[in-house]
């Protein structure tokens, strides 16, 4: 009767263990199959939003230059996509179509219309508090500049869906 009442106490101890480990083997197995079938899914929401749109920022530019066959600077985008993928603790075999969002790919070598001296300028005085702000974590100052340079780039009929790194590049370009 005792070594009954031992293995009841045991087994009351343990269920919650052997659940947790069940739940993990079949979490673990949910996402391994995770967007299978769509170049995306796997990896959407995986990154914080700085994350997701640096690698974007990466993987446009990355296209461009494989366009251009410009070997170097693919060389230097992938690095950048690694080093992003490496801190989100993503498999570096992993197709960086997969961890681009799905908008990322298209528009690639976008024609950015060039902005007045003025406009640049300006932009560019923008662009860079922004960086500043972020550093800091000033949300406020950051909401302002986003609005100034969306206001420059609306002003010039680029689409909400160009990043601001895109239009500094564009302008260290010109």
């Amino acid at each position: 009767m005792k070594s009954l009442r031992i293995f009841g106490i045991l087994i009351a101890l343990l269920s919650p263990l052997l659940c947790v480990a069940q739940y993990q083997h079949q979490d673990n197995g949910d996402r391994r199959n995770q967007g299978d079938g769509d170049s995306h899914g796997r990896w959407e929401g995986r990154l914080s939003a700085e994350d997701q749109s640096r690698f974007d920022s990466y993987y446009s530019r990355w296209l461009n230059y494989r366009q251009s066959n410009d070997r170097e600077q693919m060389a230097s985008m992938e690095n950048r996509m690694r080093d992003v993928m490496d801190h989100n603790s993503i498999p570096r075999d992993t197709d960086f179509s997969r961890i681009a969002s799905p908008s990322a790919g298209r528009n690639s070598r976008r024609d950015i219309p060039r902005f007045s001296g003025d406009d640049a300028r300006r932009f560019r005085s923008y662009y860079s508090r922004w960086q500043g702000y972020r550093q800091t974590n000033n949300q406020q100052q950051v909401a302002s500049m986003e609005g100034r340079m969306r206001d420059v780039m609306n002003h010039h009929g680029i689409p909400d869906d160009v990043s601001y790194d895109e239009v500094m590049n564009m302008l260290n370009r010109h």
